[in-house]
């Protein structure tokens, strides 16, 4: 959804789709609602007749326990990449069994909504990536980033901006080196916080 989101962001600059969404938001969460309610009943009923109750159960639980391990034992934020790999394995069940059913249309119908956000992200040009911004934002960031290390004095404010550092000591490994030993055989967490605590750059 946050894909989508951006994705709208970008394609819709003047914000004419945003603003529509807005101010119906109400109409739009009722209508929405209501037509993915009839969607699910009508694919319930069909897939109902194939009987492949304990194969919808298996991928089920697949899908659960990914999302259990990612979001509760590795405490990850990517659930879309974990996720990708149970839903696909559902969206192709059900797309079969719909067509098994006599239910083409109800098959490229869920098929399309599982393809329509990939698409619209694809107009994008891959303007966003994941949580880190725009492509436009990340050049800007990378170019002011070039521009402070070729002066004498940084910012203030970008001493205290965890990837500055990281790209700072990246741009002046050779001459740092020496500082860096501290972090010798540091696990990655125990590194990322004695290094993003640490506000001596020079």
């Amino acid at each position: 959804m946050s894909s989508l989101e951006k994705s709208i962001k970008t394609i819709d600059k003047s914000g004419v789709l945003r603003k529509a969404i807005k101010d119906n938001l109400s109409i739009f969460v009722l209508f929405f609602s209501t037509v993915f309610l009839i969607y699910i009943f009508i694919t319930f009923r069909k897939i109902k007749q194939t009987k492949n109750y304990y194969i919808y159960l298996k991928l089920l639980l697949l899908y659960i326990s990914i999302l259990f391990i990612y979001t509760f034992v590795f405490f990850r934020r990517d659930l879309a990449i974990a996720l990708s790999f149970p839903s696909t394995l559902i969206i192709s069940f059900i797309f079969f069994d719909l067509i098994k059913e006599k239910g083409s249309k109800l098959a490229i119908l869920t098929l399309s909504l599982f393809v329509i956000p990939s698409i619209i992200y694809i107009f994008t040009m891959f303007e966003y990536f994941s949580n880190h911004g725009s492509v436009k934002q990340i050049k800007d960031t990378y170019n002011l980033y070039n521009r402070e290390l070729s002066t004498e004095e940084i910012e203030n404010k970008l001493l205290s901006e965890d990837d500055f550092k990281y790209y700072y000591f990246y741009k002046n490994f050779k001459q740092k080196k020496e500082d860096l030993r501290i972090y010798k055989d540091l696990t990655y967490r125990e590194f990322k916080m004695k290094f993003l605590k640490n506000k001596n750059l020079k």
